[in-house]
Formats: C-alpha cells, sequence, structure tokens
C-alpha cells in the first residue's frame, strides 16, 4: 500500500510536472512576485479610481443635486445659533434629537463664511473622504494592506457613498462612524493586550452612529 501511493505520488507529480511544461499553463504568483508592470498597472488603476470618486464627490457641489428642504434646515440652525436666535430648534420637524456629530462642523463652517449650498454640503463632503483613510487605516491593521486597498476603493467608488457624501444630510456621516464602530471592536480581538484601549474607540463610534 504504502508503495503504491508512493509511486501514485510520484507519477502524479511528473505528470503534473509534463503537463504544465507540454500547456504552459500559467501560475498565479502572490502579489510580491507579480510583474513589475502589472503592479504600476494596478497602482495607476487604484489613483485613477480615488481621483475620479474624489472628483465626483466636489464637482459642482453646490447645485447638483438640487437644495432640498432637509438639507438647508440644518444650515439655518447653525445660523440661528450663531445669531443667539430664541427660535433655534433642539429637535428635528419629525422630533428626533438634534444630530450634534452633524450640527457642530454646520456651525463651525458657518462661523468661518458666509451662507451658501457649498458651505451646507461641506461637513458631508469631508466626512465622506475621511471615511477613506479612516478605513484603509483600520482595515490594514485587522485584514492587511491588500484587503484595506479593496475596501477603500470599493468605498470610495460606491455611488451610494458618492450621493450621502453630497447631500447635508444626517446619515451622511453613516460611513464614518459605522466604520470607527465596526474595525476597532475587531482590532481589539487581535490585540488582547490593548482591548480596552479599542474596545472604547468602538464604543465612541458607536454612540455616534447611533447619533447619525
Amino acid at each position: 500500500m504504502a508503495l503504491s501511493v508512493g509511486l501514485g505520488h510520484v507519477m502524479a507529480t511528473q505528470l503534473s510536472s509534463d503537463d504544465l511544461s507540454r500547456n504552459k499553463l500559467v501560475v498565479r504568483q502572490p502579489v510580491g512576485q507579480q510583474p513589475a508592470w502589472w503592479r504600476r498597472a494596478v497602482s495607476l488603476n487604484v489613483v485613477a479610481l480615488l481621483a475620479i470618486s474624489i472628483a465626483f464627490r466636489v464637482i459642482k457641489l453646490g447645485n447638483v443635486p438640487g437644495v432640498n428642504g432637509d438639507e438647508a434646515w440644518m444650515g439655518v440652525q447653525a445660523v440661528k445659533a450663531l445669531r443667539g436666535d430664541a427660535t433655534l430648534s433642539l429637535h428635528t420637524p419629525t422630533g428626533n434629537l438634534l444630530n450634534w456629530v452633524f450640527f457642530l462642523p454646520q456651525l463651525v463652517t458657518h462661523a468661518i463664511a458666509a451662507p451658501s449650498f457649498s458651505l451646507l454640503r461641506l461637513p458631508a463632503v469631508l466626512s465622506g473622504l475621511l471615511a477613506l483613510p479612516v478605513n484603509f487605516y483600520l482595515c490594514r491593521k485587522v485584514f492587511g494592506a491588500r484587503t484595506a486597498w479593496i475596501s477603500t476603493v470599493l468605498l470610495a467608488v460606491l455611488p451610494v457613498n458618492i450621493a450621502y457624501s453630497r447631500f447635508a444630510w444626517d446619515s451622511c456621516q453613516t460611513v464614518l462612524a459605522t466604520t470607527c464602530a465596526i474595525l476597532p471592536a475587531l482590532q481589539a480581538v487581535y490585540e488582547p493586550e490593548r482591548r480596552l484601549r479599542w474596545l472604547i474607540r468602538s464604543g465612541l463610534g458607536f454612540v455616534a452612529s447611533v447619533i447619525v
């Protein structure tokens, strides 16, 4: 039995070698062993996709799409707060508590610049852009560089993420907040010696996710 298994193994090895040499089959190589031209091509594609996704987030921000009442409401409350207007509402028209995670950036931007549609959407753009490096940093610590690049590019090019980066809505910060909640919790598993620190960060991200 042992002899037959050994002979079978040798024959299979020889057959595989012959097949490879005869048919010139291409063996998939690890990323680090790919040709330099291939790595450059992938890098250029990644850079191009990220650049296009960023452009789609900022081009004609003030009028594409048209501004709606839900967006303008938060800007109006920010202006009221800066003017000390007593009619400032701490609840949304539907009765929800004011989203302070989104309101504070609106307050800061309206304090340093004149109101405009582009200014109204600036916190949404910044949140959408900030989600990309934050995801890359946290995802790389948990899953490695390759997965971090793949997930970051996917987050960048997803149409729904681009759209939410152009709307001054409470939920426009969802991607950033949930990234800060999920990935630190996973990192706590990989770094038990720093588990408390990562869980605190995850908890803060969870609170922000609930608020937004």
